[in-house]
Parts: C-alpha cells; structure tokens; sequence
C-alpha cells in the first residue's frame, strides 16, 4: 500500500534548528516508511543500551566470583593453615621435650629414636627440606623428624603461596612478619631441645616459653591480620555483589523486555499497514531476542546462587571448621605445657579451657555433648552461639557432612575424656604416667578428630570448587555471546524491513 508524499517543511522550520527537531520528533508526520526507518533505529538503540547493560552485569558478576571463590576466600583459608602448621610444629617440639619423662613408664620409650655418636638429634638440629633429602637422608631421621620437617615445609610453602597470592593493602606486611616470627620461633626451639639433650631443665623451659610466647603473642595474631584483611574484603564484595545483582538484574530484564515489546509492537504495525501476516526475519530476531534475554536471566540468577552456595553454604562451614581446628591445636599444645611448665600449670589449664570452650561451649560436660551428638544424628539443631563446632553443624547443607561431623563431635568427647583423666594423673602425683597419656592416646584420639573434620571439611571444599569451576564457566566469553546476539538481531531487523521499505520507492 503506498502512502502520500511528505510535504516539505515550512520555511520557518528550516531556518530553526529547534523546530526541525521538534518536527523529526513529531510521529504525526510520520509516513509508513518513515515509522519503519524510526522504529528500526529505536530497535537498534535499546539493543545498544540493553547488551552493554548485560555484559557490565556479567563482568561484576564474574569479577565477584573472581574475588570472592579465588582472592578472598583461599585465603582467609590460607592464613588459618599457617596457623595450623605452626601450631602443630609447637605441640612436637612440647611433645619431644615431654618424651624423655615419660620414658619410666612401661611402654612409653621415645619410637624410633635415633642417635649419632651417643647424641640425640633433634628436630631442628636434622632441619632440611624434605624434598631435597636423599632416600638415606630420610631414613636417618626418626618418625618425628620426618613429621616436624614436613610440616615446616608446609610453613614455607603456605607463606610463599601467600605471597604470590598478596592483593590487598597489608597482606605483604603480614607476610613479612609472619616470615620473621617464624625463624625467631625455631632459633627459640632449637636452644630449648639443645638444653634439654644437656640436661638443663631450667634453660630448656625458659627458652620453650620465648618460643611458645612468640607463637601466641606475636605469630598467631599476625596471621589473624592477615586473615582478617582478606575476610573484610570478602565481606565487602559480597555484600556489594549481593545490593549490585539485583539491580543490574532488573535493569538487563527491563530493557530486554522493552527491544522484545519493540520488535513486537513493529511486527504488528507491519500486520495493520502492509496486511502481511509476519515478517519471518523480524520474528527471527524477536526469538534470538527472548532467547538471549531468558539465558541472561538464568544466567545473572544462577550465578547469584552459586555465589550464595559458595559463600553461606561451603565458606561459612569451612571457617568454621577452620577455625575449630586452629582451637583444636592450640588446646592440644595447652595440654602438652601444662604437663611440661609445672610451675604454671593453672596457666595452661585456664588457656586449654578457653579454647575447648570457643571450640564447642560445653566441652568439659559429658552430658551436654552426649546431647550434641544426639542431635546431630537425629537431625536437629543446636542452640546457636555455642563454639565453631555448632556453627558448623548448625550450617549441615550437603547430606555427606553429617556423617564426618556426628564422628568429628564423638572423637572430641573421647579426647576431652582422655584429657580429664590427664589432670586427674598429675593431681595424684603420678606424672609420668599422665605424660604417657598424652603422648599417647590423646594425641591419637587428637588425630582422630581432625580426621573427621578433614572428611567433613573435603565435602564442602569439593562443593565449593564445583561450584566455583560452574559459576566460572557459565560466566566465561559472555561479551562474544552477547556481542553476536546484538549483531544477529540488529542484522535481522535491517533485511526484515527492506522489501517492505522497497515498496514505497
């Protein structure tokens, strides 16, 4: 159907710049084609405004799951395994120097003791990088020393990845502290095993004492610092990703809609004016346009999932455990520096409690964990704000957690079982024999723990890498799909209009 000519503009019109905007702007003069020509270039201008929008939201999206799952998150985890190397180092250096008392006691020979020339070798005097040691090397060394020397090449390799790892504003100053403490810790322990191997007692206390202060005042609040940068960035970002997806969501879900309600409301007009019943190109872009805006939704909605999973469900549990461990081990040095520094026993005893206490609020009552156990086999939940332990059960989210933790929470009553009767030893004069305990069965019920929480901690670090790798992958080359949708559309819109533009030549 052709349309009349337009007339052409009044004199007045042309001579001002204003009114022939204003008359451009006027759809009343507009002819079919010209409607056509318009609505093509407002389809064009939303595609524009519309695919920008939802490539921005996918980079923030991307640069959120970058920050939180890669950046922060490994390594507030990072800073807690330090601590734990640390720690661990600590109670078999109290351990070594506890093994030689114990020794009266049927049973409780130092194993695998090894010497040179009628000399003790020590941890730290048989220090070497466990990787670089020839297979005769390693097996001059006892159990023990394979074990320290393990763990302080854990030490170094955590540190070092720490700092590879360094973002944000701090961490290198931590990291260089937390260096020096370190080598100041093991020249302390170096000198108290050489006191003890030479029988001075008093020497050897004193200089444990430098190296176990240097561990509780200076190394493990330094690797809290390093923590706790890391922790508030990923409060930070998750916080703003959280605020930040639900308005780029709604924004890319309403400029999506309105080139989906421009592309239909064309073929419509179309319908009215040139009696075709539909213009297959524009209906081709109107699908490429609903299918490119439902996979953007999905998207945006998806990874704000993921991103919940990975920070509430995995993180949350895993610090929790995390953190429970780093109590866990420093009780169990507690325990091992009350039976070594008899003069500060009540020292020690009131540290292990303050720990056992953050690690489940109720340790020292065998009801109250019979209580725990119970609950967590029958599914319930504990009361809230009892220790790291409840904030982990309390935080059960994937159905292979709660088999670990029940069996975590089981060994963590036998242990502090084990741990009273320790105290009750010492108080009825019989010492050596509560050394042998805790050389012995406590420590391997110690392990038993952390072997629960390791399976328990696997679970949610196998969900929280899946998860990361899902969220990632959905997210990767976004601006290439988003860039061909646009050209696809915009393309189909061109040729979908030109027979009809043909017409009114």
């Amino acid at each position: 159907m052709l349309s009349k000519p337009t007339k052409p503009l009044p004199i007045a019109l042309v001579e001002n710049p204003v009114g022939t905007i204003a008359h451009a702007l006027d759809f009343r003069t507009y002819n079919t084609p010209k409607i056509m020509q318009a609505s093509m270039f407002a389809i064009w201008g939303l595609g524009l405004l519309w695919i920008p929008m939802t490539i921005g939201a996918m980079q923030s999206q991307r640069h959120a799951v970058k920050t939180i799952a890669k950046d922060s998150i490994p390594s507030v985890i990072l800073a807690q395994r330090i601590i734990d190397a640390m720690s661990d180092m600590d109670n078999m250096v109290a351990s070594d120097l506890l093994r030689d008392i114990a020794k009266p006691v049927a049973g409780t020979a130092a194993p695998n003791e090894k010497s040179e020339g009628g000399k003790s070798q020590t941890f730290l005097s048989q220090a070497g990088d466990m990787k670089k040691l020839t297979p005769a090397q390693k097996a001059s060394l006892t159990d023990e020393q394979q074990a320290f020397n393990k763990r302080r090449d854990d030490l170094a390799d955590r540190l070092t990845l720490a700092a590879k790892n360094s973002t944000f504003e701090g961490e290198d100053k931590a990291i260089r502290q937390l260096m020096l403490d370190a080598g100041d810790y093991f020249a302390y322990a170096e000198r108290a095993q050489m006191a003890h191997a030479q029988g001075d007692r008093a020497e050897m206390l004193k200089q444990y004492l430098l190296a176990a202060q240097l561990i509780d005042r200076q190394f493990i609040p330094k690797a809290h610092e390093l923590r706790d940068i890391n922790s508030r960035e990923l409060e930070k970002q998750y916080s703003a990703s959280r605020n930040q997806g639900s308005g780029s969501t709604i924004a890319v879900l309403l400029l999506g809609g309105l080139t989906i309600a421009a592309l239909v409301a064309l073929q419509l007009f179309l319908h009215i004016r040139t009696r075709r019943t539909l213009n297959p190109l524009l209906l081709g872009a109107t699908i490429v346009a609903l299918l490119f805006l439902l996979n953007a939704m999905s998207t945006l909605v998806s990874t704000g999932e993921q991103l919940r999973v990975l920070k509430e469900d995995s993180y949350n549990t895993l610090l929790a455990l995390r953190l429970a461990r780093e109590m866990l081990y420093g009780a169990n040095s507690d325990e091992s520096r009350y039976l070594l520094d008899t003069p500060n026993q009540a020292q020690h005893e009131a540290a292990f409690r303050e720990k056992t206490h953050r690690i489940f609020n109720g340790s020292d009552d065998p009801v109250v964990m019979k209580a725990a156990i119970a609950d967590l086999k029958t599914n319930q939940r504990l009361a809230p704000n009892k220790g790291h332990f409840v904030k982990a059960f309390n935080n059960i989210t994937f159905a292979a957690e709660r088999e670990p933790l029940t069996k975590m929470m089981e060994e963590y009553k036998v242990y502090m079982a084990i741990d009273q009767d320790i105290r009750n030893l010492v108080a009825q004069k019989r010492r050596p024999e509560a050394i042998a305990l805790c050389l012995g069965q406590s420590n391997d019920t110690f392990a038993a723990v952390k072997k629960a929480m390791d399976v328990a901690k696997d679970v949610n670090q196998g969900v929280f890498n899946d998860v990361e790798k899902q969220a990632m992958g959905q997210l990767e080359n976004y601006e290439a799909k988003a860039t061909i949708a646009l050209g696809v559309m915009a393309t189909l819109v061109f040729f979908g209009l030109q027979p009809r533009l043909r017409e009114y030549r």
